[in-house]
């Protein structure tokens, strides 16, 4: 049987770590000084949608101390009727912001000030917007049993991808564990610093010289 190589994706230079007084201003800009939590991606059934806006509702009836907001950047990939009837029913959906498609150095930036992101996808081929996270320094949340777990390393924080209340738990868990949670920033750091364009581009021709003298 013949080995598999895995070339992964990279992540491109705008991602990146803000400092503290411009995090503050991009926070007061997005969502005029309130904490929040993103989304990146395409409102998609398979990105897992509903079930981080439950999560996110739950949260914020059970949890009225907290301010926080919800961002979703991206397009909406097709309508679907569960997601916008959830939407509507929501009694936090004012706290619900799309903020649709962006460049690379606005997402860096929104993404970099974030409390966390959330890629609650049910499955993906790498799921880029883990390692941009990782690279900003932003907490990330994702779904266990998927790639986004594999590619992390260790540096996610996970959760099964159906479990409103898991979602929700480890919401707050980032919220009130800033300690612990910068620990798993730095080394989500230097999990992303393997994955750029530079090693990727050479790994996959190294694949391809192998491949020719096969």
């Amino acid at each position: 049987s013949q080995k598999i190589d895995v070339v992964y994706n990279g992540v491109s230079s705008p991602f990146k770590p803000l400092k503290e007084e411009e995090k503050v201003k991009i926070v007061a800009k997005e969502t005029n000084g309130n904490p929040y939590f993103i989304c990146l991606g395409s409102i998609h059934p398979r990105k897992n949608s509903i079930t981080l806006l439950k999560a996110f509702q739950k949260f914020k009836s059970e949890n009225l101390q907290y301010p926080h907001q919800l961002i979703f950047v991206g397009r909406k990939a097709w309508k679907n009727a569960e997601i916008e009837e959830y939407l509507k029913s929501m009694s936090f959906r004012k706290d619900v912001l799309f903020k649709g498609v962006m460049d690379d150095t606005e997402i860096s930036k929104i993404l970099a000030s974030a409390t966390a992101s959330i890629y609650a996808s049910l499955f993906e081929g790498f799921g880029l917007p883990v390692i941009e996270s990782l690279a900003c320094g932003t907490p990330i949340i994702t779904s266990k049993g998927t790639s986004m777990e594999e590619i992390s390393k260790g540096s996610a924080y996970l959760f099964e991808p159906l479990s409103v209340d898991e979602l929700m738990e480890q919401m707050i868990f980032i919220i009130n564990n800033k300690g612990i949670v910068n620990e798993k920033v730095i080394s989500g750091l230097a999990v992303a610093e393997e994955y750029n364009w530079d090693k990727t581009a050479n790994l996959l021709w190294e694949v391809i010289l192998k491949a020719l003298k096969l």
